[in-house]
């Protein structure tokens, strides 16, 4: 979505935000849910603090409603991250929730379920940022493996995952295959998502070598 679209929604959901805490309470499902709507649109206008005050409301609601491991906190944990991972740049605190929702995700949803691939994905790319490869390796893996099997769309999310791992090999040397997987994750990205900020994590990679 354009940030003329976030713009015009912004005033709908504070809206309904208000509605829902005036109807059902501030502790309710319905509230958390709004909550995490206008908190995803007010990233969308780089309005990053509010926005992760929002989902650190969000999360608080769903553990309160459904319980701490439930998978509905996993999503706000996984929300909480992605903001700290993409926008805020704050690694320890990505990794924090990133790890809340891989480990609750592992215990709730089958090996192959692909929100629980999402989560490492996003855990793994982290942690390779944060050089620690011998965790963020196994990670993308069973994320890569995951989205091979359900063929995702346009092999966007294949792409990521391919791109992801091959930086975590890169960086640790050279490798002529990583290097033909990160040339071909590229493609995927300039194809479908160019201006996608995940794919710019590792597009920078590159960079960094």
């Amino acid at each position: 979505r354009s940030k003329g679209d976030f713009a015009k929604a912004e005033p709908l959901a504070r809206e309904a935000l208000e509605l829902c805490v005036r109807i059902y309470g501030e502790n309710a499902s319905q509230t958390a849910s709004a909550t995490n709507t206008l908190a995803t649109i007010l990233q969308g206008l780089n309005k990053n603090i509010e926005a992760r005050t929002l989902f650190e409301r969000s999360l608080v609601i769903k553990q309160h409603v459904y319980g701490a491991g439930s998978r509905q906190a996993a999503t706000a944990e996984y929300n909480l991250g992605l903001l700290y991972l993409l926008r805020l740049r704050d690694l320890p605190q990505a990794v924090l929730h990133l790890n809340a929702a891989n480990e609750i995700g592992t215990s709730t949803m089958q090996a192959g379920h692909a929100t629980l691939a999402n989560y490492r994905l996003a855990l793994g790319s982290a942690l390779r940022e944060q050089h620690r490869y011998a965790q963020a390796e196994p990670l993308l893996r069973q994320a890569l493996e995951t989205f091979r099997v359900d063929n995702a769309p346009q092999g966007v999310d294949i792409a990521l995952a391919r791109g992801e791992l091959a930086c975590a090999i890169l960086a640790q040397g050279a490798d002529a295959s990583a290097q033909n997987d990160y040339d071909a994750a590229i493609a995927v990205y300039d194809r479908y998502i160019p201006g996608d900020p995940q794919a710019q994590r590792v597009r920078d990679c590159e960079r960094r070598r």
